[in-house]
């Protein structure tokens, strides 16, 4: 069975209505001909992911000054969502009027929406001193400062603007000024995620600083986004990877627990190995055809992409310790596990009893 099916497979699940508080359409035509900065979450109560939105839709809600947060619901103002062109739910923009606005592409974390408002109210580069270094390297996930000789300012000053002005809604940048005649460029991004910095001293290679970008903000754990699901033997074999290890998880916390305790691990098999997030309320078929129990809310399991097998990782989620998965991936990377044979497993009824 072939792993890239496993992810074709997209699944809408049809809950109970949550509890948002929406706008109509004509009160948000109101807002936009204000022109007062409005946050827009286009829903679809029915559908998890705007379920799984509502929670940090509150969070934002009442804690964001000179910004109106509102909600549709397109399943009844399907007009007013057809005429913005919201077709794919939810989906999250800050308008400043009708006609003016911008997409958050982000996870649907109130941390995150609020890190791409201050984006969007900021300059596209924020001039900084040696003074204030410290808090603006600190000031968001990822950030990235420059600084030039005067000779070379006109060399790569430019380059570094088109970047951010390509990227400054998922990143923040920063201008040092000049340094002195004797010292060479440089340009460091650092990832407050990962909690790694990166530098770039060789301008003059082509496209070296989008190349720097790429890499610091690259994850040491991808969490797929809908169209990468459906890549991902791509985006590994990009990377020169032969080796996928799938998380599967049912909340934001759980998610986080595991990024900061496999860090050491995924770090160790990064050369090699390609480690994901797979969100189960998001995709709840796809952990039962990665040879997992069906309807579970935690497990992981390993795709050795060069023979095409399956490895579902054995016991429950708070099994998974980076030594115990340290040990299972040596294991089945040396041929001593056997794969996944096809079955489906069905999800077993627990008596706390």
């Amino acid at each position: 069975m072939a792993w890239s099916y496993i992810f074709l497979v997209l699944c809408i699940e049809i809950c109970r209505a949550s509890g948002w508080k929406h706008a109509s359409g004509e009160e948000l035509r109101n807002a936009f001909s204000q022109k007062e900065p409005t946050l827009v979450a286009f829903t679809f109560p029915t559908q998890k992911r705007s379920q799984m939105l509502e929670l940090e839709w509150a969070a934002l809600q009442g804690g964001v000054k000179d910004i109106k947060i509102t909600s549709i619901d397109c399943s009844v103002h399907t007009a007013t969502c057809i005429h913005l062109d919201a077709t794919s739910y939810p989906a999250i923009r800050l308008y400043q009027g009708e006609d003016r606005f911008y997409r958050y592409r982000g996870v649907p974390r109130s941390s995150s929406i609020l890190s791409f408002i201050r984006r969007v109210s900021n300059p596209v580069t924020s001039s900084i001193t040696h003074e204030t270094l410290t808090a603006f390297t600190n000031s968001d996930d990822i950030t990235l400062t420059a600084q030039f000789p005067p000779q070379e300012i006109p060399l790569y000053e430019w380059q570094y603007l088109d970047l951010a002005r390509d990227h400054h809604l998922e990143y923040s940048f920063g201008i040092l000024p000049p340094s002195s005649s004797e010292t060479g460029s440089i340009i460091q991004c650092r990832n407050n995620i990962e909690n790694e910095t990166y530098a770039l001293e060789e301008l003059w290679v082509v496209g070296s600083m989008k190349e720097l970008l790429r890499q610091c903000s690259t994850p040491l754990i991808l969490e797929p986004t809908r169209k990468e699901i459906s890549e991902l033997g791509q985006i590994a074999s990009r990377g020169e990877k032969t080796v996928i290890v799938h998380y599967f998880a049912g909340s934001e916390q759980k998610k986080d627990v595991y990024r900061e305790k496999m860090r050491g691990l995924v770090k160790k098999h990064e050369a090699g190995m390609l480690f994901t997030l797979i969100d189960v309320n998001v995709h709840p078929l796809m952990p039962g055809m990665a040879g997992l129990e069906e309807g579970i809310t935690e497990g992981l399991s390993v795709e050795n992409l060069q023979r095409g097998e399956i490895f579902p990782y054995p016991g429950s989620g708070r099994d998974i310790t980076p030594e115990k998965l340290g040990s299972f991936l040596e294991n089945v990377l040396g041929g001593r596990v056997a794969p996944w044979d096809g079955e489906r497993l069905e999800r077993r009824d627990h008596d706390e009893l």
